[in-house]
């Protein structure tokens, strides 16, 4: 927003609302150059439990300027810290106009990443710390087939889960696993249920039966 009119040097002067987090994304490297900012803060929401959006308000134009400023918000919202910088970086920090792009391709010769493991499973083959301790107690023999599971929330929040690990499991031992094959089978009815052509043929899976698909696990 802002008039968009001339400064004294024939330079468009415009300034820019974003959300932090929608400018993290997107915004990064695509303005010119940033006159000032004012830090990320917090605007309050209405809805319950005080919801908030972060965002940023950045002074921009097409040329450059003396004086420019950061404004950081974080000890108190109410006075902003007023940073002098000779440059504000596409990062909104002082520094230079130096931004890392998004790329599709490595930079090097290295193996392209790809898809870990993925359940794929309808969450049937994940048990809570008590869904172990009650499989393990109705069918001592199913411990040998659960395992710790850990994605990136859980090891963010310090939360505890296990997942059924089946690959290689004797058919013979399974069969004397009500509980665990009743999972199995509710896996292999997810999956067929799946709309995707890929995630149907996982079902197929079910008869070996596997735990996750496709399977990448270092073993550790």
């Amino acid at each position: 927003f802002g008039d968009g009119g001339l400064d004294g040097g024939g330079f468009t002067r415009d300034v820019f609302l974003q959300a932090r987090d929608a400018f993290a994304h997107d915004g990064i490297g695509s303005l010119g150059a940033a006159g000032f900012h004012l830090g990320e803060f917090a605007e309050g929401g209405e809805a319950r439990g005080k919801a908030h959006v972060h965002v940023v308000i950045i002074g921009f134009g097409a040329g450059d300027v003396t004086g420019k400023r950061i404004f950081d918000y974080e000890a108190d919202a109410s006075a902003p810290t007023e940073i002098p910088a000779s440059n504000i970086s596409p990062y909104l920090v002082a520094g230079p106009d130096t931004a890392l792009r998004n790329l599709s391709a490595p930079l090097g010769d290295v193996p392209k990443m790809s898809w870990g493991n993925k359940p794929t499973d309808g969450g049937h083959f994940l048990l809570s710390p008590q869904e172990r301790q009650e499989m393990i107690a109705a069918e001592p023999e199913a411990a040998q087939f659960i395992r710790r599971y850990m994605g990136g929330e859980d090891f963010l929040n310090n939360q505890e889960r296990y997942c059924l690990w089946l690959k290689d499991a004797a058919p013979g031992v399974l069969r004397r696993l009500p509980r665990v094959m009743a999972r199995v089978e509710a896996v292999r009815t997810s999956r067929l249920a799946s709309r995707a052509p890929t995630t149907r043929d996982y079902a197929r899976l079910c008869a070996a039966p596997d735990a996750l698909s496709p399977n990448r696990t270092a073993g550790r």
